[in-house]
């Protein structure tokens, strides 16, 4: 089941953030509810109508932790929440703010970003239109789904309206804390939900809007004259997002009124596999002649595609453009498992640009915790800025995208960031293709007061890249050249510019917002000047469809690139989780092992030994990682980095599980091939004598029989049924050759006939 949950949540200045209507009741305790409603819109300022509009939409991702059960109820078997929202926000200038504010948000308790995304945008103008009903509606028809077919393409029928094209990751693609949902959600395990007291939480208190607010009051009097100007523009200045979305609602309502007519079964929530059962499906991605994993080998699937993981559609090149020479730094901090922290003007672009960089993975899954939109009300807000440091043991997260410039003060040991989205050459284009505009209007939601710096930086060419240090940090930003906004500079000029905006530390941020990287990290790997070239830059001028077109090359070539280069990483330790084949056919017999059922173990994973391996002379490393990390001893040294990173182990462990199970299999039935001679030969052996037994017992009741002068023996007539209810058992479970051989030859044609009879 892809759903768990569908949530109605409205933002009033005055009430707060409320939960209007829940489906299915019981899921979700209070705390969770509240955690949702809090996520559920973006930051402070960021809400404002700008541009004109009466009616504006936007969409983001979000992934939040459970919370404990109450007393006396069973733990819940997932441990996150992944969701996707869509934000409606509407002219209305009988509140106090100017315009009311509504979300759709969509849980899931899988990792399903390619799913969620395009399914939120149709059934958030469809549940804004028609309340509770459609919420209701919504997660039932998703109940009908078909089990989750994992690394396959699917077509997923939606209330009559839409089909979903959906391609699923494989399961190795997955965290490992997603594995168990994942796998039952393949099997279609499914349990009764039942319905629990849990009060849906009412107005919390003013204090955290209040709050908030008051962080982005700079600038709040341009985001009242923008207000003022959608009011006096009136409903006729509707965005187009929002007229799509109404004409989606109507076209629902006849569709809609009969789904609700029909009979429904009770819901149900989706059960957690056992750990055999998710050794068992990770065993099944595995190659089946010798054990290894598919996505390592990208030949099994055609030297074309990669491997489908949860972020592999999305668009890693539009929010990372302003800052694609830092991405192999950045690729580097997320394979181990490094604290950053990702600045965007709007929930969406926020969410985006993580689920960019997650996507540089592939196949490398991200085990850690993180955060697509992170806000103070997340419980794992006050540990953070308490100081505690974000790491694997401490249970924080450590992948963080903020649009509240106020995690800049409150975090100020998170020493990795990176801005993005603040530049018209970082924005993705509108459907009328005035980007510049756009981001002079804040974007997707941009930040209180960012949409003018961002226009400014944009036109006073922030987007080129920067480069040096200050107060530990690294930094960079940009493409390093011209083309981005193109412009006609002289080497000298653009020199000049660059060393003039050079920003020393993040804190430059709440004054002059604009696309850069600090990095405390330093990196090992630089970037390729080639890939960049190659990279295909749109201009300002292009419509949204080239834009989109241009985007998807790039990031082809981004995701092949960094793919190429993980699984290169990935190569040394493959003697690691390869599973031992069983003994040739000819060797079966005489082996010991496969008689004892019980094959060799995996060889012991241990990070000196690797590393010795790698720095032995006779290892050739490929030609790919020599010239990204500048040759062998760069390479040595991130791997001794690798080898020790929470990432690495969670994935190392996962693929000896799947190697473990898949061995297991293939050692049983090869002892079974083993058997399966001595078994056949066992079950003639056994027709033979029953019909012998027959035969015998046929002459002893039938001599009986005439010497008493028709009087029969109740015990023999017994027992000779037994014998021909055993034979005619017995006579099924041959050879069909032997069957047609035995009927063939009288005497015992005549014999099995008398007990067929």
């Amino acid at each position: 089941m892809a759903l768990c949950a569908v949530i109605e949540v409205l933002f009033d200045i005055d009430s707060g953030h409320e939960v209007q209507h829940v489906y299915p009741e019981g899921v979700l305790t209070a705390q969770e509810l509240s955690d949702v409603a809090f996520s559920a819109f973006p930051d402070s300022m960021s809400m404002e109508l700008r541009g004109g509009s009466s009616v504006r939409d936007s969409s983001f991702a979000l992934r939040l932790r459970r919370r404990p059960p109450p007393p006396g109820s069973p733990p819940s078997p997932h441990a996150y929440l992944f969701g996707h929202v869509f934000c409606r926000q509407r002219q209305d200038e009988r509140l106090r703010r100017g315009c009311e504010q509504k979300s759709i948000v969509l849980l899931s308790y899988l990792p399903l970003a390619g799913l969620l995304e395009p399914l939120a945008r149709l059934v958030g103008p469809l549940a804004l239109s028609y309340g509770a009903s459609a919420l209701r509606g919504v997660f039932e028809e998703v109940q009908r789904w078909p089990p989750l077919d994992w690394g396959s393409q699917m077509s997923l029928p939606l209330l009559g309206m839409e089909t979903l094209s959906v391609e699923l990751p494989l399961l190795t693609s997955l965290p490992g804390s997603a594995l168990p949902a994942a796998v039952a959600a393949s099997l279609g395990l499914q349990q009764p939900l039942l319905p629990a007291p849990v009060p849906v939480p009412q107005a919390p208190a003013r204090q955290p809007a209040a709050e908030v607010e008051g962080q982005q009051r700079a600038g709040s009097s341009k985001a009242a004259a923008n207000v003022a100007a959608s009011s006096r523009a009136g409903p006729a200045a509707a965005s187009e997002g929002g007229e799509v979305a109404q004409a989606q609602a109507q076209r629902g309502v006849d569709i809609y009124s009969a789904a609700q007519s029909e009979a429904v079964s009770p819901p149900t929530c989706l059960a957690a596999a056992s750990p055999a059962q998710v050794a068992a499906a990770l065993a099944d991605e595995l190659d089946g002649c010798d054990g290894l994993p598919l996505c390592l080998l990208p030949q099994a699937y055609g030297q074309q595609e990669l491997a489908a993981s949860p972020h592999g559609d999305c668009d890693c090149f539009t929010p990372l453009r302003g800052v694609l020479p830092q991405l192999w730094a950045l690729w580097e901090l997320l394979l181990l498992g490094e604290p950053l922290l990702v600045v965007a003007p709007s929930p969406g672009l926020c969410s985006a640009t993580v689920g960019a960089l997650l996507s540089l993975l592939a196949p490398f899954p991200y085990s850690l915790d993180y955060r697509p939109y992170f806000t103070i009300h997340d419980p794992a807000f006050a540990p953070l800025a308490a100081g505690t440091p974000p790491t694997p043991a401490s249970g924080l997260p450590l992948l963080l995208g903020i649009t509240n410039m106020y995690f800049l003060k409150a975090l100020p040991n998170w020493h990795n960031v990176l801005s993005t989205g603040h530049t018209a050459a970082s924005l993705p284009p509108s459907s009328s293709g005035d980007r510049l505009k756009e981001a002079a209007g804040g974007g997707c939601g941009g930040g209180g007061g960012g949409g003018t710096a961002a226009l400014q930086a944009a036109d006073s060419g922030a987007s080129l890249g920067s480069s040096g240090s200050g107060n530990g940090f690294a930094g960079g930003g940009g493409i390093g050249s011209s083309t981005l906004l193109g412009s006609r500079q002289s080497s000298a000029s653009r020199l000049a510019s660059l060393l003039g905006r050079r920003p020393a530390t993040p804190a430059a941020l709440l004054s002059d917002p604009l696309d850069h990287c600090w990095l405390g990290y330093k990196p090992l790997s630089r970037p390729d000047k080639q890939l960049m070239q190659r990279l295909v830059q749109p201009e300002a001028s292009d419509c949204a469809d080239k834009w989109r077109r241009l985007a998807a090359v790039s990031s082809s070539l981004l995701r092949r690139h960094f793919n190429d280069l993980t699984r290169a990483l990935l190569m040394p330790l493959l003697p690691y989780f390869t599973p031992t084949l069983p003994p040739p056919p000819t060797h079966q017999a005489s082996d010991p092992r496969v008689a004892a059922l019980e094959p060799p173990p995996l060889p012991p994973f241990d990070v000196a030994s690797v590393l010795a391996a790698l720095a032995h002379k006779d290892y050739v490393p490929p030609e790919a990682l020599l010239e990204r990390f500048g040759g062998q001893r760069g390479l040595l040294q991130f791997y001794e980095r690798l080898l020790r990173s929470p990432n690495l182990i969670a994935f190392v462990h996962m693929r000896r599980l799947a190697a473990e199970e898949w061995q297991r299999q293939e050692w049983a039935a090869a002892a079974a091939a083993v058997r399966a001679p001595m078994a056949e030969l066992m079950t003639v052996e056994s027709f033979y004598l029953l019909e012998q037994q027959l035969a015998a017992a046929r002459q002893q009741h039938d001599s009986s029989h005439g010497s008493e002068g028709g009087g029969a023996d109740g015990g023999q007539a017994s027992s000779v049924q037994h014998l021909q209810q055993e034979l005619r058992s017995a006579f099924s479970e041959l050879p069909e050759d032997l069957q047609q051989a035995i009927l063939n030859t009288p005497a015992h044609a005549e014999l099995l006939g008398a007990a067929a009879g």
